[in-house]
């Protein structure tokens, strides 16, 4: 197989429900805000990250989770996620559903739980309700264990 692809031969659906929940937490007065277009870029690439992990089947590698996301996004995300933006830290919560898959690998044990940890304890209070609330569900969901 081919470790990596400049094309992932997949795109997103706007009606695919990780998105339309990504998408919720903009704004309305703010979207369009150099920061929301940098988000929603990001967040398209996301569901475009899920949909191309589905064809991978229940097996997907390191190297399609790292190909179908952190290595497309913008600088400019990656500049808000230094910043620790919490639109940025939801995205990156979110990727880490990707990553359960892979969190047996030695290189990833228990750094998947922690890393989801960390983004809650930089989002807890410096947030929007609603960025929380669909971080608290992804969280239940994904990462109660």
């Amino acid at each position: 197989t081919t470790l990596w692809r400049e094309d992932l031969g997949v795109t997103a659906d706007p009606n695919d429900l990780l998105l339309i929940t990504l998408l919720s937490v903009i704004p309305d007065r703010e979207s369009d805000s150099a920061e929301c277009s940098i988000y929603r870029d990001s967040a398209v690439k996301l569901a475009v990250a899920f949909a191309f992990i589905k064809t991978c089947g229940p097996s997907p590698s390191i190297w399609d989770a790292l190909n179908s996301w952190p290595m497309r996004v913008s600088p400019d995300y990656l500049a808000l996620l230094k910043q620790n933006n919490p639109g940025a830290l939801l995205l990156l919560s979110y990727y880490a559903i990707l990553l359960q898959p892979l969190r047996g690998e030695w290189f990833l044990e228990g750094r998947v739980i922690r890393l989801v940890d960390e983004i809650a304890r930089r989002l807890r209070g410096n947030c929007s309700t609603q960025i929380w609330k669909v971080f608290s569900t992804m969280r239940e969901e994904y990462f109660s264990y």
